[in-house]
């Protein structure tokens, strides 16, 4: 699931945080709640208790990546965009699982909203575009969130 999102950091819009944004959901809803399902029977508590592991454990990981990578780009040109960003990160993910998991109708763009403005994100001015660097390993640091 990390190289699949590699896999999209890679190739994600660059410069439009709340496109960006959008995208990431999708991603999290494609990975986490896949069709065919997972797991096919969650009324079995053992397969219940599988997913909250799976999730967690992917939820963690996505966040660090997320972070490394995609929100880093995004600090480089407004700074941290608020205080415990690890712990907001795994807050709001939490929260956007939960949501897709209880109401899978929601659509990714009103999760994608409570996401940029819980993290109080903004757009990059084509000037902040150009000024922020490129990672070493590919990873754009000219984008979004």
């Amino acid at each position: 699931m990390v190289a699949r999102f590699d896999q999209w950091d890679a190739h994600r819009s660059r410069g439009h945080v709340h496109h960006t944004a959008v995208e990431w959901v999708a991603l999290l809803r494609e990975l986490l709640f896949p069709d065919p399902p997972l797991i096919p029977d969650m009324n079995q508590p053992e397969n219940a208790r599988f997913h909250v592991r799976l999730t967690d454990r992917v939820v963690d990981q996505l966040a660090d990546e997320f972070i490394r990578t995609t929100l880093a780009s995004y600090m480089s040109a407004y700074g941290p965009p608020v205080a415990h960003l690890r712990d907001a990160c795994l807050v709001l993910l939490h929260g956007v699982v939960d949501r897709m998991r209880l109401h899978p109708e929601i659509p990714d763009v009103v999760l994608a909203d409570s996401v940029y403005q819980s993290l109080h994100l903004k757009e990059l001015t084509l000037d902040q575009l150009a000024r922020t660097p490129q990672l070493p390993n590919g990873h754009g640091m000219r984008t979004d969130a």
